[in-house]
């Protein structure tokens, strides 16, 4: 993937939904600090967990995976729990 790069979307949501610059948020990503948990069927959009310390609080990163254009972020609520479960009970196995 290349360098992470921020829709006008992506940029418009990550300040109403998270303390993180966008150079920060962009540098975490590029530097794997992120959970990567899902990726589309056919390999074009990556969604990655991110811990944000200023939030205390945990958000899904949409990212497309060809690029590295990050089309939106998303506070992780409650339904995100049985993806992240799911996640984990496979990485057991």
């Amino acid at each position: 993937m290349r360098n992470s790069n921020l829709t006008r979307h992506a940029e418009k949501r990550l300040g109403e939904r998270c303390k993180l610059s966008p150079e920060k948020l962009k540098r975490l990503l590029d530097n794997g600090v992120a959970i990567p948990v899902a990726l589309q069927k056919g390999g074009r959009h990556a969604k990655h967990l991110l811990y944000s310390c200023p939030d205390q609080d945990w958000f899904i990163v949409i990212q497309d995976a060809n690029d590295g254009g990050v089309l939106t972020v998303i506070v992780k609520g409650p339904f995100h729990a049985v993806i992240l479960s799911e996640k984990c009970r496979k990485c057991q196995e």
